[in-house]
């Protein structure tokens, strides 16, 4: 009874945007199809059919994930769970380009897609997210659902091109690469012809999410005090900064606590040990922060969730010929270390690979080096 009547509230919450009408009528017939037929027995035909819905369904998936975060998720806060799987996954998953992606058309959509969430493993990547959520933005409990509604809910937006002359003007719809600025929303409701408004802060949310968009394009303004780390792991430099503080800003906004560079390299060394059938009601990265946290931490306090041995980002540097990028970029990397020595930061590896490769200096003359340094600070110390 409490599922009806957290369906029929959700119908009347989003009329205004069943711009196909599907909803209430899709109620009126599980109703007339409850009221009509009795069930005695379930064939065992009937219940493959109903365990492989329950492995492949969205919304089954999504609840399913989102009840490991939140224990309520079901049994007392469904009615959010319901409109994040309604209002949010549906929405995203309601896309002609994933109709085209799976294969089948539209009339076999339904089964493409269940297929593609088994074999995509959809539960796993909900089920990081809502660890990510949680976990690295102190999100818990019904905020965990509308967080999640909110990232599946972008849009494809629109942006407009000038002319170099201003004259001509044309419109751009994007998705998957978006640039960091005020943008149009294209508006997904009858009879509203204008867009909505598209914030920068919906556009970093929705890029700290594995769903889209999958590039993002800034200019400083996303340079400093902004985390784009959670999903991404790449840098592409259209041009290079002009200083090792502003270029080691800029690695910053990927290089931060439990990026998705050091989840990997964690889940590379110990996702075997945390992988237990007996305890699947336990999302995987809870056991696996626990292992972590217990097994590679360090006094340092960096490990295991800021730095990690494998735990690598990528840069990448436009560069043409007769362009200064690429000497610039190993000029930009030689400062960052030096910056990074004087401040004590713990990760020399990158200096060590640097004098080798640039300096020729071998490990054992720094070793060797750094021991004569040693006995004359020292000697210099009980001397004074």
């Amino acid at each position: 009874m409490g599922c009806g009547r957290e369906w029929k509230a959700l119908a009347l919450r989003t009329r205004a945007e069943d711009s196909e009408g599907v909803l209430i009528p899709l109620l009126r017939r599980w109703d007339e199809e409850a009221r009509s037929e009795t069930i005695d027995r379930i064939s065992p035909a009937e219940i493959d059919k109903l365990a492989h819905h329950a492995l492949s369904a969205p919304g089954v998936v999504l609840g399913r994930a989102l009840a490991r975060h939140w224990p309520e998720a079901v049994f007392g806060g469904f009615g959010s769970t319901l409109k994040a799987s309604w209002s949010g996954l549906r929405s995203y998953l309601d896309q002609p380009w994933f109709v085209k992606a799976l294969g089948g058309g539209e009339k076999h959509y339904p089964e493409s897609l269940q297929k593609a969430i088994i074999e995509g493993n959809l539960e796993s990547v909900l089920d990081e997210q809502l660890w990510v959520t949680s976990r690295l933005q102190g999100t818990a409990g019904e905020t965990l659902a509308s967080e999640l509604e909110e990232v599946l809910r972008l849009r494809s937006s629109v942006f407009f091109i000038h002319s170099t002359d201003g004259k001509d003007r044309f419109t751009l719809r994007c998705h998957a690469a978006l640039p960091f600025t005020e943008g149009r929303a294209v508006s997904q409701l009858p009879g509203d012809a204008e867009e909505k408004p598209l914030r920068p802060d919906e556009l970093r949310k929705a890029f700290n999410s594995p769903f889209w968009p999958h590039v993002l394009a800034t200019t400083s303004i996303g340079q400093e005090g902004l985390d784009f780390h959670c999903w991404c792991k790449t840098l592409a430099h259209w041009d290079l900064a002009s200083d090792p503080v502003s270029h080691e800003q800029r690695q910053g906004r990927i290089q931060r606590f439990g990026g998705i560079a050091v989840r990997k390299a964690i889940a590379d060394l110990l996702g075997g040990e945390v992988l237990s059938p007996s305890e699947m009601t336990t999302s995987p990265w809870v056991r696996l922060a626990d292992v972590a946290e217990n097994t590679l931490a360090d006094e340092s306090g960096l490990r295991p969730w800021w730095i990690l041995k494998g735990a690598e980002t990528q840069n990448i540097v436009f560069s043409v010929p007769t362009s200064e990028q690429e000497a610039k970029f190993r000029w930009l990397q030689e400062q960052v270390l030096l910056y990074r020595l004087a401040l004590g930061h713990p990760n020399q590896e990158d200096l060590l690979e640097l004098l080798k490769r640039d300096h020729q200096i071998s490990g054992d003359q720094v070793r060797a080096a750094s021991l004569e340094l040693s006995a004359y600070f020292g000697a210099s110390t009980s001397g004074a």
